[in-house]
């Protein structure tokens, strides 16, 4: 189902005219007003290219992972699901739904739950500086590739 709860922040682009003269409106069209050309929405979730964010600590560091909770290789189990999480929500399945579910629940509450989404701030450059928690997320979404939801925020 369609949300239309940021209708005012859309333009339409007129692209032609269609018989009795009213313009026809592209709906790919639709750009959405003071939002970075390189996010892309899906869900009412705005996504970015991982590879754009910069982490808040040394990823890089060889002992990165070290005393924590989690090994490189949970984080990167964890995120192998973000395309499946994002497919199924763009086709209407709930967060909650997703969260319960055996198989993507945990990429879908550590990435996709709006308490737990990486908190980002626009840098202006194309770029995007990570300001909350998430870097062991952040860096095994960079290290497949993938494209990542995120909140904006300041600080």
């Amino acid at each position: 189902m369609e949300s239309f709860e940021n209708i005012d922040k859309l333009e339409a682009k007129p692209v032609d005219k269609v018989e009795g003269g009213s313009d026809k409106v592209d709906v790919a069209s639709l750009e959405q007003k003071n939002h970075p050309s390189d996010v892309s929405e899906v869900d009412d979730r705005e996504y970015v290219d991982s590879s754009a964010i910069n982490p808040s600590r040394n990823t890089e560091d060889p002992h990165f992972y070290d005393g924590g909770k989690s090994s490189q290789e949970d984080y990167a189990a964890l995120a192998e699901n973000i395309p499946e999480v994002r497919d199924r929500l763009a086709a209407g399945e709930s967060i909650d739904t997703l969260c319960a579910d055996e198989k993507v629940g945990d990429c879908a509450n550590a990435y996709f739950k709006e308490d737990k989404m990486l908190t980002v701030r626009d840098e202006g450059d194309g770029s995007y500086q990570l300001i909350d928690d998430g870097n062991h997320r952040l860096k095994a979404a960079q290290d497949l590739g993938y494209e990542v939801p995120v909140k904006f925020g300041e600080t």
